[in-house]
């Protein structure tokens, strides 16, 4: 399934299951969901998920959660809060990789070429995550960043950045470079702040700039 990402291969991979007694996981299941969303997209998702559901199947989480990324990846933000809201109504509850889906459907999306900035309706999901009182990881206030910065709102970019630093998370190249992009991409001339962030990282908080972190400050100038 993961060479071919046809319902084919699907069929037979579920059908030699059902032949030999073997009930399909959870776990088995997100796996396809996930091969068809990289393959086919989610036209190709949402064709294994409704069959699925005719089997009687309940998705979890982690099914939602497949289903979120690809939206985003498709920068269709609209359909990743109608499954935000379908995941609530299945009972499902919302996990790290939930928000980070959320985050991200909200960044700028240069591939698809469908917007030239981000979406500030992100601080939709600033309120939600404060309202459930969920503290930010390392993936979601990177995604989180990168967002703020697009948006040219750097001091929340390093407010964040500093409450993850507080709370004793180590932080790695890819969180600052999460905010150098970010501004690089800006609307607004993000060189200045890009330098300075760039020499906090590397000369105050100890962080050793990678290839990215470089091509950031390539971009910017």
């Amino acid at each position: 399934l993961a060479v071919d990402g046809g319902m084919e291969v699907e069929n037979e991979l579920l059908g030699r299951m059902k032949n030999a007694g073997v009930t399909p996981t959870a776990q088995t299941r997100n796996s396809i969901l996930a091969e068809q969303a990289r393959n086919l997209g989610v036209a190709g998702l949402v064709s294994s998920w409704k069959r699925f559901e005719n089997d009687g199947w309940l998705p979890n989480s982690e099914s939602f959660n497949i289903l979120l990324f690809a939206h985003a990846k498709e920068n269709n933000c609209g359909a990743v809060w109608q499954g935000f809201e379908d995941m609530q109504q299945a009972g499902c509850l919302p996990n790290e990789g939930t928000w980070v889906a959320l985050i991200t459907a909200h960044a700028r999306k240069k591939r698809t070429g469908s917007g030239s900035v981000a979406d500030a309706r992100v601080m939709r999901v600033v309120e939600l995550m404060q309202n459930s009182n969920v503290a930010h990881t390392v993936k979601t206030g990177t995604a989180l960043m990168g967002v703020f910065a697009q948006l040219g709102i750097y001091e929340d970019a390093l407010r964040l950045l500093q409450q993850l630093i507080d709370s004793g998370i180590t932080l790695k190249a890819q969180t600052y470079n999460s905010v150098l992009h970010g501004l690089a991409e800006s609307e607004d001339d993000g060189v200045a702040e890009v330098m300075r962030l760039f020499v906090r990282m590397s000369l105050v908080d100890g962080v050793a700039p990678d290839r990215l972190s470089y091509n950031a400050l390539i971009n910017a100038s």
